[in-house]
């Protein structure tokens, strides 16, 4: 979810003022800006753009007062970008309490002349008051999303690989190094953002193999997880535990073949805290992935040092929605 604060300049056109990620992609920019270059009304309405089906826009434009302009009014446009699989419509309310608040002050049309030429000691008053109601906007659209159940996730990989520790880092933000291996099949609620995963946390014991084999349900992703400074013997036993693991997925049944189907598999390289000198081509060595026709992306992470983790479970909600 991005949310922009843009206005209308009278010499250079449309242009943003306040965004909440500081490196917004250019191409929900470009989407704003065009959206205001139009003027088409005032109020609430939701755009999407054919050349980029994977956002939507909900926007509220509005006039508020100033001294400063002709015809005594700044136009001004509050937007939201969210996922497709999100109800645009639902933002309506939120981004007209907003709008109201931001007319209410009689001065805040200052705000958008900060970077001008302009010479006034209200500018950075009102723009500072501008900003904490956008922050504040920001925290109320959290709570119009709409929490979104993307699917189900294995979670497999050898035993003591890191598996759960993983998995408390997502949930609590936590890490125990006296965490126990996971007997069985430990059912996981992973929330990020509004999007919900169930995550299945399998034991990596030889005994349970066939848990995971004989799991009922197929699942819509599989994150495999390894140990990043395992030695030779285990490297070798992690090669054979893939190959069984993408086998078992992938393989057509009747005709017995490797066949491509669009279920993303996320490998992450574990405890990179321990083998600094890790590269995903390391990893591509031990689990040659490229033999199998699958999508696929490695991560390295360290759940002890919360590195890589939700960086590349975005990854993984990025590929549910493709794949929705």
């Amino acid at each position: 979810m991005h949310l922009i604060l843009s206005y209308f300049d009278k010499i250079q056109g449309p242009r943003y003022l306040i965004a909440s990620h500081p490196h917004l992609a250019n191409r929900i920019k470009k989407m704003v800006l065009s959206i205001m270059d139009i003027k088409e009304g005032l109020g609430f309405s939701t755009h999407t753009f054919a050349a980029d089906k994977d956002v939507k826009l909900a926007t509220y434009s509005f006039n508020i007062r100033s001294d400063w302009a002709r015809g005594n009014a700044e136009y001004v446009m509050l937007t939201i970008a969210v996922d497709p699989i999100q109800s645009a419509d639902s933002f309506a309310r939120v981004l007209e309490k907003y709008a109201n608040k931001i007319k209410t002050n009689r001065d805040a049309y200052k705000a958008l002349y900060l970077n001008t030429q302009r010479i006034d000691k209200d500018i950075m008053v009102q723009y500072e008051w501008l900003d904490e109601t956008f922050q504040n906007l920001i925290e109320d659209s959290k709570d119009v999303l709409e929490d979104v159940l993307l699917g189900q996730v294995l979670v497999l990989g050898l035993t003591k690989v890191g598996k759960t520790s993983i998995l408390n880092r997502i949930t609590s933000d936590i890490f125990n190094p006296n965490v126990r291996p996971t007997l069985g099949i430990q059912a996981t609620k992973i929330m990020l953002e509004s999007y919900k995963i169930h995550a299945f946390d399998v034991g990596g014991q030889m005994k349970l193999r066939d848990l995971w084999l004989r799991y009922p349900v197929e699942p819509q992703a599989l994150i495999f997880v390894l140990d990043s400074s395992a030695g030779e013997e285990e490297q070798q036993a992690t090669n054979e535990l893939f190959k069984t693991i993408i086998e078992h997925y992938f393989t057509d049944d009747q005709k017995q073949e490797i066949i491509e189907k669009n279920i993303p598999v996320l490998i992450l390289a574990n405890k990179i805290d321990l083998n600094k000198e890790c590269t995903k081509k390391d990893i591509i060595e031990i689990l040659h992935p490229e033999r199998f026709p699958i999508n696929y992306k490695i991560g390295l992470t360290s759940a002890l040092e919360a590195k890589g983790i939700y960086k590349n479970l975005r990854w993984l909600i990025a590929q549910f929605l493709n794949y929705e």
